[in-house]
């Protein structure tokens, strides 16, 4: 992430990208996470972390492969 701010996106929404590009860069075997693995990191729900996902996929700021476990692709 460039590190600017988009204010299209709510403090939230800001967060949770944040923690996505985060996890990326630390990936070696460049596996998504799944949305149960990235709600046990973040400390939230399975619901709310879909609805995060699927708010900035909305935004054009996540792809999200439909049926695939580890679908969540970053746009860059």
């Amino acid at each position: 992430m460039t590190g600017e701010i988009d204010e299209k996106l709510t403090a939230k929404q800001q967060e949770f990208l944040a923690f996505l590009y985060e996890q990326a860069e630390g990936e070696s075997d460049g596996i998504p996470p799944t949305i149960a693995t990235l709600a046990r990191r973040l400390g939230i729900s399975r619901q709310s972390c879909g609805r995060r996902v699927h708010a900035l996929a909305r935004k054009g700021k996540l792809t999200v492969k439909p049926y695939e476990p580890r679908g969540i692709r970053l746009c860059e």
